[in-house]
């Protein structure tokens, strides 16, 4: 069940409660219909909730995209365990393996198949953490970016996160026309090339690639609009070329 706007307001006034003022603010610009669409989509969860506050301190403005939010808070989170800061491209890595896995089997993973995932890293990397791949797992944990929320399973605190890591990933590895290909054939990897949209330095090509395959498939340009909504750098010279490959 998705927070609620009053427990949201409840965790802004208790986030900021030496600083009124604060958090008359934070609550105001939450409140703007601007806000309403990225917050709603976003601030989902309790840990949600206390990043957006997290975010607003720095700051002193709400993200206006999903993945400014994640970005941000999550680097914050991790330079608050000495442990994962000094480890911090690493631990991002084995986050980006295990977000792309959950997407992929659209289930939450076992411990055991989390703790491979680190493994694999950590024998990739020997000048990386000279913790154990169990004390990883269990600082990470700690930080609530996953949660244990049955027996043996263990999640990201919600979808967005679980999308962002796969989207950080088809980033780092250069891989979008791998994913496009796996869009046309399973909506469920339309949000991750969403959420990519709005963090390459240009999505010019990205939507270039969606485009070629919506000629033929409605989703597909459906997926094409909600991108140009959502990327943060998408230039007409390259709009206009893909109209006209659509007309």
């Amino acid at each position: 069940m998705a927070i609620s706007q009053s427990q949201i307001r409840e965790a802004i006034f208790d986030y900021f409660k030496k600083e009124p003022k604060i958090a008359a603010d934070c609550w105001k610009q939450v409140q703007a219909p601007q806000s309403q669409t990225m917050l709603n989509k976003t601030i989902v969860t309790p840990l949600m909730t206390e990043w957006l506050c997290l975010y607003y301190c720095s700051t002193q403005t709400l993200p206006y995209r999903p993945s400014e939010l994640y970005r941000e808070c999550y680097s914050t989170v991790l330079d608050n365990c000495c442990q994962l800061t000094r480890n911090k491209a690493q631990i991002h890595l084995m986050l980006e393996q295990i977000g792309w896995k959950t997407i992929e089997l659209e289930n939450a993973l076992s411990q055991q198949q989390i703790l491979e995932i680190i493994q694999v890293e950590l024998a990739q990397n020997l000048n990386g953490p000279q913790l154990s791949a169990e004390e990883i797992l269990k600082l990470i944990l700690e930080t609530r970016i996953l949660q244990v929320f049955a027996p043996n399973q263990i999640e990201f605190d919600n979808d967005g996160l679980a999308t962002y890591f796969a989207a950080s990933l088809v980033k780092s590895d250069r891989t979008e026309s791998t994913l496009i290909q796996l869009a046309t054939q399973d909506l469920r990897w339309h949000r991750v090339v969403i959420l990519l949209s709005e963090m390459l330095p240009s999505s010019d090509a990205l939507m270039k690639d969606i485009a070629f395959s919506a000629r033929h498939s409605q989703p597909m340009k459906n997926l094409l609009m909600q991108c140009r909504h959502s990327a943060a750098r998408l230039s007409p010279k390259a709009w206009n070329e893909i109209q006209a490959q659509l007309a």
